[in-house]
């Protein structure tokens, strides 16, 4: 599944103190990039190191045209950070705050821009025919989360409303129904994992999700079916995971359960990161997923 003929460019865009800026900075900021190499297959992520918050952002480029395009990106990403002070106010809050949770460190480098060598991530996805089909994968993850934010940005449909039928597609694919329920209690564990007060938060969350389902809430939107861009982009997510599944199952010899259940995690969170949502905000989700799914509320397909 690797292409020998290309390899993967790989930047780190560290954003200093425009907290509020990672939105802008895929939707706006990626453009001119993104324009050098239409056909290159390309992917994100958000992240939090030493040195601050910064998009990670992956090309892969043929090698007969990897020094120009290269040079020509690098320039690209660096305008982008430039524009960072121009960029208009950002309305999204989290989905789940609490007081005294600070999720940025307390010391930022400066704005800028650095090259670094990718290191795919082999055993977790499989081994290297898995990692192939994995990054095909986080390619589609990425356009139709930056698709979602260029919508809401423009009025539409907002990324809250599609998280719940993003999750739920990812886990029709790849967790059998009995196991749907124990699988999201798991996800959302491991991300409250870190908290001290991991017990309160996690009852919290329970208790508002029944809340909701006996308050007759919708949790998913209709409009989500109803709008014909969003169904197209729900559509697309799930044509990829169709078509990641068949791979891993036709290609990868390491394929299991236990890989499947991995892989879900994995592109579940990603996608999640990828829409801006936080490890708390994915916490809930699942919470409320589950509850939702054991009421009937929500009805999964086997």
């Amino acid at each position: 599944m690797k292409n020998r003929s290309a390899s993967w460019h790989f930047y780190k865009l560290y954003i200093g103190s425009h907290h509020d800026g990672m939105d802008f900075l895929i939707t706006q900021g990626l453009t001119q990039a993104l324009a050098y190499a239409p056909d290159s297959p390309w992917f994100f992520l958000r992240y939090i190191d030493e040195k601050g918050l910064h998009l990670r952002v992956r090309f892969l480029l043929q090698e007969k045209d990897s020094q120009r395009l290269e040079t020509a990106i690098y320039a690209a990403l660096h305008d982008a950070l430039n524009s960072l002070p121009l960029r208009p106010a950002n309305l999204w809050t989290p989905l789940v705050s609490f007081r005294g949770n600070t999720p940025f460190p307390t010391h930022e480098l400066p704005v800028h821009c650095e090259r670094a060598e990718y290191e795919p991530e082999t055993d977790v996805y499989g081994g290297e025919t898995g990692i192939g089909i994995a990054e095909a994968l986080f390619h589609q993850s990425s356009d139709i989360a930056r698709a979602i934010l260029l919508a809401e940005a423009g009025g539409g449909m907002t990324r809250k409303e599609f998280a719940l039928p993003l999750m739920l597609a990812m886990l029709e694919t790849f967790i059998p129904v009995a196991r749907r329920s124990a699988f999201l209690e798991s996800f959302s564990t491991f991300w409250l994992a870190g908290s001290a007060d991991i017990g309160m938060i996690k009852n919290s969350f329970t208790d508002r999700a029944w809340e909701l389902i006996d308050e007759n809430s919708v949790l998913l939107s209709p409009q989500i079916r109803q709008d014909a861009q969003s169904a197209e982009l729900v559509d697309r997510w799930q044509s990829a995971l169709d078509q990641t599944r068949r791979n891993y199952e036709r290609h990868c010899e390491r394929y299991s359960d236990g890989l499947a259940k991995n892989l879900a995690f994995q592109f579940m969170h990603l996608m999640n990161n990828r829409l801006g949502l936080s490890t708390l905000d994915e916490a809930w989700l699942a919470v409320l997923l589950s509850k939702s799914l054991e009421s009937g509320v929500i009805h999964a397909s086997s």
